[in-house]
């Protein structure tokens, strides 16, 4: 039986001074990458991401990718 895609949101770790915590970053995208997600999504309706500014949005994207 072939397994389906999976496919998951990704939340913005964030510091309590609300700055991207990078090495939560690094440790949801290899926690990702041991669970064997084929794709993943920035900037869902988690709530977190629509509330950062831009520059943060842009960074989280930046700092997933990277992971990736």
């Amino acid at each position: 039986m072939k397994r389906e895609k999976i496919i998951v949101p990704v939340i913005a770790p964030l510091k309590t001074d609300l700055t991207i915590d990078e090495d939560g970053v690094e440790k949801l995208t290899s926690f990702l990458e041991k669970a064997n997600v084929d794709w993943s999504f920035v900037g869902d309706s988690t709530g977190e991401f629509a509330s950062l500014l831009d520059d943060l949005k842009i960074k989280t994207i930046g700092n997933i990718f990277l992971c990736c």
